[in-house]
């Protein structure tokens, strides 16, 4: 059953029946063609650097903004 906190429309529910799978599946079917497969796992693996790239910029401006209060410097 599920929990309070996890509600589900009708039409979900009817996509689940109909689709045999959660709510929210994976972005390639595994029965998709290899070529299909791969250049999902490709756009996946770049959308992932860019994301840690975005992460580690964030981190670094987070750390000279920490060192300026340090300092007692603004921008």
């Amino acid at each position: 059953m599920r929990g309070e906190a996890e509600r589900v429309s009708a039409f979900g529910r009817l996509r689940e029946a109909l689709t045999g799978g959660p709510r929210y599946s994976p972005g390639v079917s595994p029965c998709a063609s290899t070529r299909v497969q791969e250049k999902a796992a490709r756009r996946q693996a770049r959308e992932a650097e860019l994301a840690a790239g975005r992460r580690a910029r964030h981190r670094a401006r987070v750390a000279r903004q920490g060192d300026e209060k340090k300092r007692g410097r603004r921008r």
